[in-house]
């Protein structure tokens, strides 16, 4: 199910949509940077990033790092995860 959602870097958060055609009555949600938390893992598929939402957590996504990385160049100081960010190859 890939390219179905669709992530913006906004300077106040990050914005979430789905396409039409697989969420006709979805709206686009926007995240504040201040409630999403970025943990790394590898899983099967290989190097990930989840982010999840609120504190407490009330959802999470979990995305390629590759896509975070992608994100994280974009949101520059707003991304809330600690660290270098990897240069693009």
């Amino acid at each position: 199910m890939r390219n179905i959602l669709t992530l913006s870097v906004c300077h106040c958060g990050l914005r979430i949509g789905i396409m039409r055609l697989f969420g006709l009555f979805c709206s686009d949600f926007l995240v504040p940077w201040n409630a999403i938390s970025v943990t790394r893992k590898e899983t099967l598929s290989g190097p990930a990033a989840t982010l999840e939402f609120g504190q407490p957590s009330i959802g999470y996504l979990t995305i390629a790092a590759r896509i975070a990385d992608q994100l994280a160049r974009a949101a520059t100081t707003r991304w809330p995860q600690a660290g270098l960010i990897p240069k693009e190859s």
